[in-house]
């Protein structure tokens, strides 16, 4: 399986952000009075990022799949281990 494909499927959607790139004061004004506004990052005099939590959010990622990569990885290098010492210091082991 890709990593990629992994990586997203154990990424916590929970804390993702909002950023709104802003370069007028309407809008600037309109940002920072929510509820959900986190911070801001001024860039110059025109030109700022507001950062602000998502409003609505939907987890649609199957979390059970990750456990089950993770238990299949960890059965995996058990038996590698095992053979490999197995093999290298004549053991016997079920």
């Amino acid at each position: 399986m890709n990593n990629s494909l992994f990586g997203k499927t154990c990424e916590n959607q929970k804390k993702r952000t909002a950023n709104f790139l802003v370069n007028k004061a309407a809008k600037f004004k309109q940002l920072v009075s929510m509820p959900q506004f986190m911070r801001v990052c001024i860039y110059s005099e025109n030109l700022c990022v507001v950062e602000s939590q998502n409003v609505g959010l939907w987890i649609n990622n199957p979390f059970y799949l990750v456990f089950c990569i993770l238990e299949l990885v960890a059965w995996h290098m058990y038996r590698y281990n095992t053979k490999f010492f197995c093999t290298y210091f004549n053991l016997y082991i079920d």
